[in-house]
């Protein structure tokens, strides 16, 4: 029992070393000579690679029978790391690094990119304060949380980043210029609001949630590319299906 203990907390702690190494590559990466939408490019998949052992280490808690108060507490701190403080810091210096631009020189870029990560920061923690002291909405058929869950919010923005990287100048600029912090903007509100949105995970793995459009984002992911298809995969699954199963059936209280 104690090495179930250890493995599920190490998978857990594991998600906040992930997040920690993209907030070590957005403050050092153009210091060691990466171009700024590299290191966005980096820092974003790292993010998206922390959603593994987050969505892991519950999981395995329930299969080993090893949950606890302690766990759950350190889950929330590991999700804040990364979801809250590797995203707000990727957010903040995506005006900045997309075009190679040193802070002091661009103030008004800066002022963008901190004012919307601020936001996104304040609503995540909040939404993690709240997660830890409200009771989840009843539904008939699977789990539901209020409010956009953090690493979903997490997902969206480092998907954006890295579809945006393997476009061309000058529409890579543009929409890491202004997309991803006015996203930002938008994803403050999802995460601290009453809609009851669905456990995509959960959802997927017992079939209530479609899975056709995964399969067939997969399907044409060598024509559409890896980034795209990816970049779809997380807002179909992100956006479009939870809140709009929130907007039109919402569950019981």
């Amino acid at each position: 029992m104690q090495y179930g203990y250890l493995f599920v907390n190490g998978l857990t702690l594991l998600n906040a070393v992930v997040g920690f190494s993209a907030m070590i590559v957005l403050t050092l990466g153009p210091r060691i000579g990466w171009s700024g939408p590299s290191t966005l490019y980096i820092a974003a998949l790292l993010i998206s690679w922390a959603l593994l052992p987050d969505i892991l280490d519950g999981a395995a808690a329930r299969k080993l029978g090893v949950t606890s108060e302690i766990g759950a507490q350190l889950d929330i701190n590991a999700d804040t790391t990364t979801f809250n403080l590797a995203t707000a810091l990727l957010i903040a210096l995506t005006p900045i690094y997309s075009i190679n631009a040193n802070p002091l020189e661009t103030p008004g870029r800066l002022a963008l990119g901190v004012g919307c990560a601020l936001v996104y920061l304040s609503a995540g923690l909040v939404r993690s304060a709240k997660f830890t002291v409200t009771e989840p909405p009843t539904a008939p058929v699977g789990r539901y949380f209020y409010g956009m869950t953090t690493n979903g919010a997490a997902l969206a923005t480092a998907a954006l980043v890295m579809v945006a990287y393997r476009l061309p100048e000058p529409e890579m600029t543009d929409i890491l210029l202004l997309a991803v912090p006015l996203q930002a903007l938008l994803l403050g509100p999802l995460m601290v609001s009453r809609l009851c949105i669905p456990d995509v995970v959960q959802h997927l793995a017992k079939g209530i949630a479609p899975r056709w459009p995964l399969l067939l984002l997969i399907g044409v992911s060598p024509f559409l590319g890896t980034a795209a298809s990816w970049c779809g995969v997380v807002y179909l699954y992100t956006y479009i299906l939870p809140i709009g199963n929130a907007l039109l059936r919402r569950p019981l209280k």
